[in-house]
């Protein structure tokens, strides 16, 4: 949370009014609730800005995100508004780039 600095209280309270103090991602320092900051706070608009920019998880996750990306899009989509179709386009438009983003083309 330090990388919240002065806000970092903030970002808990909005995680307590929210109920998203729960890791976003487990044995990583990010709270469900920084999700929902990220959106009100930074003008993050997608899961890959939040995945990939913002917690730099991307590149991090063996899975590449796969697994968490539902779950940002969901706490996304009630800060946004969107709908389950634009909840699940973000999410498969998030997976389609980090496919092409971290694939590994076989040695020739």
């Amino acid at each position: 949370m330090s990388r919240h600095g002065t806000e970092a209280t903030s970002v808990v309270a909005l995680g307590r009014e929210l109920d998203l103090l729960r890791p976003l991602v487990a044995g990583r320092p990010f709270l469900e609730a920084e999700v929902a900051w990220a959106v009100r706070n930074e003008l993050a608009r997608s899961v890959d800005d939040v995945l990939s920019r913002r917690f730099r998880l991307s590149p991090e996750l063996a899975d590449r995100g796969a697994t968490v990306a539902p779950r940002v899009a969901s706490i996304m989509a009630r800060e946004l508004g969107w709908s389950d179709a634009e909840c699940l386009a973000d999410v498969d438009a998030y997976l389609a780039n980090a496919a092409r983003e971290y694939a590994v083309t076989a040695a020739v």
